[in-house]
C-alpha cells in the first residue's frame, strides 16, 4: 500500500517538473508556480497517452501505465537543456495559500476517513459518494495497472474504454509500482485537490489582492456559497432525519468538488491556471504561454463535458481581452482540444451514445414546457449556490476596476456568472435529465470563484482606502454563517451508518477477493453476478472483482459500450439466477457471493465444486471463488 502511494507522489513530482523548469527564468510565486504544475501535469500525461496511442498503432502493443515517468524525465531533460546557463529562482512561498490547501485537505481526509471505516466483523462500509464515484476512479485506475494504455475498460471485459481516462493515467501508474489502486488514487485525489486550491488562491491574487485577503476572499467564497433553501428544510426535519433519512444533504459545492471527482476539479484547476496567469501577465513570454496553453488544451480529455464549457469560458474571456485578434489562438488550441478527445479514444465516433444508453445514466426525460424547463435550471442553479451567489453577481456588475487587472478580474468573474446560467439552461434542454444534473453539479462550482474575486477585491478595496470593514465583514459572518450547517450536515451525513446510503462488502468476500487479487493475472477475466452501481434506480452495490481485486468483470452497467456488453450482462443474469448454463468460455475465474446473489449462491457452488473444468481455489460460508482447470483443452 504505500509503495503505490510514495510512486504516485513521486510520480506526480516529476510530471509537475518541466514546465517549472521551463520557466523557471521567471519570478514564480505560489499561485504561478501552480499554475505552471498543473499544466506540466497535463501535459506529461498527454505526452504520455500520445505515445502510446502511437505505439499501438504500429505494433499493437499497450505501453505500461509507469512510462508516465520516463515520458516525463525526457521532457525535464528538454526543459532544463532549453533553459541551460539561467539560474534557479526559488519560488517564493505564501503561507496563506499553503494554509487554505492544508484546511481543505485536511477535510478532505476526515471525510474519506469517516466515510470508508472496516467495522467489527471484518466487513467494509463504503458510503456516498465513495460507492459510486470513487469505485468507478479506483476500477480504471486498475485498469490502466492491468492493461497499460491506451486505456480499456475494466468494467467489460477489457474492450476500448471510451471516457476520459486521462487523469487515470496518474494513480494507474502508481498502482503499476506497488499494486494498490486504493492508495494510489488516494494520493493522486490529494495532489489534484491541491492544484485546485492553489491555482483557486493564484488567481485572487493575480488581481492584486494581498495573500492574507487572497485566502480569506478563497475561505469565504467556498463556505457561502451553499443551498439557500436548508433554513426551510430544517424547520421541517430534524438533523438527525437529515443525516440517516432519505434527504442527502448538499454542502457548499467547491468542498464535495474536491472530495471524490478528481478529473472535473483538474479540468476547472487547469482553467484556473490559465486565468490567473493571464489577468497577471499581460505580456507573456513564449515559454509560459506555451506550457499554460498546452495545459489547457488537454482540458477536454480530462473532462469532456466540463472540459467544453471552460474552453468556451476561455474563448470568451480571451476575446473580450484581445478582440479578433485572439482567433487564432483559439481556432489553434479549439482543433487540439478535439483532436486530442478523438485520438484518445474518449468518444468514439461510431457509437458517441453508447454509454448514454447505460442504465446507470438515463431516467426518464422531463415532459415540461420549455418555460417548466427552464425553471427547473433556475432551481436547480438557486439550489446548489444559495444567496451568495445573487450577491456576488450583484457586486460584480456594481464593482469599479482599478487597474486593468481589476478590470480582466471583474471581466471573468461576471462572465463566469453568466455561463453558469446559461449552461445550466442549456444542460436542461440539451441533456437528458440525469446527464443534465451531472454536468450541471460541475458548473455550480464556476460561481464560486466569482464570489472569491468579488469578496478579495471589496475586502481589499475597503481596507486600501481606509474605510470600515465592520459592514463586509459582518455580511461576509452571515453568509458564512448561514451556509456552515449544510458542511455540517454534509459532514455528518458522510459518517451516517444508514444503509440507504452506504455499501457494505462481508469479510467473507473481502478474503475470496484479496485470494483473486494474488493467485489471478492481470487480464484474467471475472465471471460475477452483474451487480448494479450505487447510482443506478434501485441502487446497487457494484462490481467487486473490479474495485476491490482489480480484475476484469465481463459484465457490468458500468460499461461504456453498454449496447455491446449487453448480451454478456443478459447473460450474466440467467446464469446468476440458476438457469442451466456454463460460465462462458472467457471467463478465467468464478467469483460467488451470498450477498450479491443469495438465492443461488449453493446451487452455482455445488455445480462448480463438481464441474472438471473448474477448481474450487477459496470457499468460505458466504463467498466462493473458482478457476478454470486447463484453459488450453477447452478452448
Amino acid at each position: 500500500m504505500m509503495l503505490s502511494a510514495l510512486a504516485t507522489l513521486l510520480l506526480a513530482l516529476i510530471a509537475m517538473a518541466p514546465g517549472t523548469l521551463f520557466c523557471r527564468r521567471l519570478p514564480l510565486d505560489t499561485g504561478l508556480f501552480a499554475a505552471l504544475a498543473t499544466a506540466s501535469l497535463a501535459i506529461c500525461l498527454m505526452a504520455t497517452a500520445l505515445l502510446s496511442v502511437a505505439v499501438h498503432f504500429v505494433s499493437g502493443q499497450a505501453l505500461a501505465a509507469w512510462a508516465l515517468a520516463p515520458v516525463s524525465l525526457v521532457l525535464c531533460g528538454i526543459a532544463s537543456w532549453h533553459t541551460r546557463g539561467a539560474g534557479w529562482r526559488r519560488p517564493s512561498i505564501e503561507w496563506p495559500g499553503l494554509a487554505i490547501v492544508a484546511l481543505f485537505l485536511l477535510y478532505g481526509v476526515f471525510t474519506y476517513a469517516i466515510s470508508i471505516t472496516d467495522l467489527p466483523d471484518g466487513s467494509l462500509r463504503v458510503h456516498s459518494w465513495y460507492n459510486a464515484d470513487w469505485f468507478k476512479h479506483i476500477g480504471h485506475s486498475f485498469a490502466l495497472a492491468d492493461y497499460g494504455i491506451p486505456a480499456r475498460d475494466i468494467f467489460a471485459g477489457g474492450r476500448p474504454l471510451n471516457y476520459y481516462w486521462l487523469i487515470y493515467l496518474l494513480p494507474g501508474a502508481g498502482t503499476s509500482i506497488g499494486g494498490d489502486a486504493w492508495s494510489a488514487f488516494y494520493v493522486a485525489n490529494l495532489i489534484l485537490a491541491a492544484l485546485l486550491w492553489l491555482t483557486f488562491y493564484g488567481l485572487v491574487r493575480s488581481i492584486g489582492v494581498p495573500p492574507i485577503i487572497a485566502a480569506l476572499a478563497v475561505l469565504i467564497a467556498t463556505l457561502a456559497t451553499a443551498p439557500a433553501e436548508l433554513w426551510i428544510v430544517l424547520l421541517k426535519w430534524d438533523a438527525k432525519t437529515l443525516i440517516d433519512g432519505p434527504y442527502i444533504p448538499i454542502g457548499p459545492s467547491f468542498i464535495s468538488f474536491q472530495l471524490y471527482i478528481p478529473q472535473h476539479a483538474f479540468a476547472l484547476a487547469l482553467f484556473l491556471g490559465w486565468a490567473g496567469t493571464t489577468i497577471r501577465l499581460r505580456e507573456q513570454p513564449a515559454a509560459l504561454r506555451l506550457v499554460i496553453l498546452g495545459g489547457l488544451a488537454t482540458v477536454m480529455t480530462v473532462s469532456t463535458l466540463f472540459g467544453g464549457i471552460l474552453l468556451g469560458t476561455y474563448c470568451l474571456f480571451a476575446l473580450d481581452r484581445r478582440g479578433l485578434a485572439a482567433l487564432p489562438e483559439l481556432a489553434i488550441l479549439g482543433v487540439l482540444a478535439g483532436l486530442f478527445v478523438l485520438v484518445l479514444g474518449v468518444i468514439d465516433l461510431g457509437h458517441a451514445d453508447a454509454a448514454m444508453k447505460s442504465p446507470a445514466l438515463t431516467n426518464p426525460p422531463d415532459p415540461g414546457t420549455a418555460w417548466t424547463r427552464a425553471y427547473t435550471a433556475l432551481k436547480f442553479l438557486f439550489h446548489g449556490t444559495g444567496l451568495a451567489f445573487l450577491l456576488s453577481l450583484f457586486l460584480a456588475v456594481r464593482w469599479r476596476p482599478r487597474d486593468e487587472a481589476e478590470r480582466d478580474g471583474r471581466s471573468l468573474a461576471i462572465l463566469l456568472a453568466l455561463v453558469t446560467v446559461g449552461a445550466t439552461i442549456a444542460l436542461e434542454f440539451l441533456f437528458r435529465p440525469r446527464i443534465a444534473q451531472e454536468i450541471g453539479i460541475r458548473v455550480l462550482n464556476l460561481p464560486t470563484v466569482t464570489g472569491a474575486l468579488v469578496a478579495g477585491t471589496y475586502l481589499w478595496h475597503a481596507r486600501s482606502s481606509g474605510r470600515d470593514l465592520r459592514g463586509g465583514i459582518a455580511i461576509s459572518v452571515l453568509l458564512v454563517g448561514l451556509a456552515i450547517p449544510s458542511l455540517a450536515l454534509l459532514t455528518a451525513w458522510h459518517g451516517s451508518p444508514a444503509r440507504n446510503f452506504t455499501t457494505v462488502i462481508p469479510a467473507d468476500d473481502r478474503t475470496v477477493l484479496s485470494e483473486l487479487r494474488a493467485q489471478s493475472g492481470a487480464k484474467d477475466i471475472v465471471w460475477q453476478y452483474p451487480e448494479k452501481p450505487f447510482l443506478s434506480r434501485p441502487a446497487g452495490r457494484d462490481a467487486w472483482a473490479v474495485i476491490f481485486a482489480g480484475r476484469t468483470v465481463l459484465a457490468s452497467e458500468r460499461a461504456t459500450d453498454y449496447p455491446a456488453a449487453l448480451p454478456d450482462i443478459a447473460a450474466a443474469y440467467r446464469y446468476f439466477s440458476g438457469a442451466p448454463e456454463h460460465p462462458p468460455a472467457s471467463a478465467d475465474w468464478v467469483y460467488l457471493s451470498r450477498t450479491l446473489h443469495p438465492d443461488t449462491y449453493d446451487q452455482i457452488a455445488a455445480q462448480l465444486s463438481a464441474d472438471r473444468h473448474w477448481k474450487r481455489r477459496l470457499c468460505l460460508q458466504n463467498a466462493c471463488l473458482f478457476s478454470r482447470v486447463e484453459r488450453e483443452a477447452t478452448r
